[in-house]
């Protein structure tokens, strides 16, 4: 479609990501938070053949929290995702990654396609409202 065309553009024309060893998988799904406050990660996805950044752990977490996704395709159980948002958005602002790491949750969202092709208008609304914000 157009807008993942366009996304695509937005991606390839950015700087590349600082390479560096990631969780591969860092979204709140993956985050486990014991009784005692005490926080596991799970599920990481640390493969050697394929371009890891801590960049893009921060798209996909950005992508738990700020795109609409899991509410889009109901895989967070309608947990409210708003104070998550703000201080995950705060922090990328604060450390001046915010924008690399948008970029890093458009890439996400786009190869998400191959996965949600019969809900493609759902991607294409997700990466619209992310290219909107990239204009800003």
């Amino acid at each position: 479609s157009d807008i993942i065309d366009e996304a695509v553009r937005v991606i390839a024309s950015s700087q590349p990501l600082e390479q560096s060893f990631c969780h591969g998988d860092l979204t709140l799904e993956n985050a486990i938070v014991a009784h005692d406050g005490t926080t596991y990660l799970i599920d990481p996805n640390a493969n050697d053949s394929i371009y890891q950044s801590w960049l893009l752990d921060c798209g996909k977490l950005l992508q738990s929290t700020h795109t609409g996704y899991h509410l889009s395709f109901k895989s967070n159980n309608g947990v409210p995702l708003e104070r998550h948002d703000a201080v995950l958005c705060a922090m990328l602002r604060k450390d001046g990654i915010y924008r690399e790491a948008l970029i890093a949750c458009l890439s996400h969202i786009v190869r998400l396609c191959k996965y949600r092709i019969n809900e493609m208008h759902k991607i294409e609304s997700i990466a619209v409202n992310i290219l909107e914000e990239l204009e800003c």
